[in-house]
């Protein structure tokens, strides 16, 4: 699954009228930014062996990550992005920060706690500042096909993939920062 940015969480779960199961999904989750859920951003109810990488969690109004009991076989979840007080549900487990989640999944040990530093994420724009905690941070997912962000911007920036859906664009920071010189005059004809 490789969405980029997600608005009403990722909800892994069974048709309610079927009888309780879990698959093998094998299924990939890699750069997105989760954010602003009304619920959880990622609730797993059924599925294990998923690979979860160089995702952004944020403002979730409830869990960034939940898996329910049971449901914990053959993860790996690494190279995360967690902000604004992050909770975690793990096997029937609530967990309110990131290092106690990770002594009780055995996951994410290259996760990390941090600000994003969006560019303007109450009108929708979730690209990374230049000082946003996921720049560089990432593992680099070529190997899986992973190779241009959102906006089609080539991954990595540098030698390092960014986390989140929006690799940080270094040519557009290096443009919008240019500054015109101290003797400039703009000069109005008629």
């Amino acid at each position: 699954m490789y969405i980029r940015k997600i608005k009403n969480g990722i909800y892994i779960r069974q048709h309610p009228e079927k009888p309780p199961y879990s698959h093998n999904s094998y299924s990939s989750i890699y750069n997105n930014t989760i954010s602003n859920n009304g619920l959880n951003g990622l609730q797993n109810d059924c599925a294990n062996y998923l690979t979860i990488k160089n995702n952004i969690f944020s403002y979730n109004s409830n869990y960034d990550v939940y898996f329910a009991s049971g449901k914990t076989l053959g993860h790996d979840i690494d190279y995360n992005l967690y902000y604004n007080s992050p909770k975690f549900g793990w096997s029937g487990s609530t967990l309110s920060n990131l290092t106690d989640w990770q002594s009780k999944s055995n996951q994410g040990t290259n996760s990390l706690e941090g600000n994003p530093y969006f560019k303007n994420a109450p009108a929708g724009d979730y690209s990374i500042l230049e000082n946003s905690k996921g720049r560089n941070m990432g593992i680099n997912l070529s190997s899986v096909g992973i190779d241009k962000d959102i906006k089609g911007v080539s991954r990595p920036q540098g030698k390092i993939f960014d986390i989140g859906a929006f690799e940080f664009d270094e040519g557009e920071s290096q443009i919008n920062n240019l500054a015109a010189p101290s003797n400039f005059m703009l000069v109005s004809g008629s």
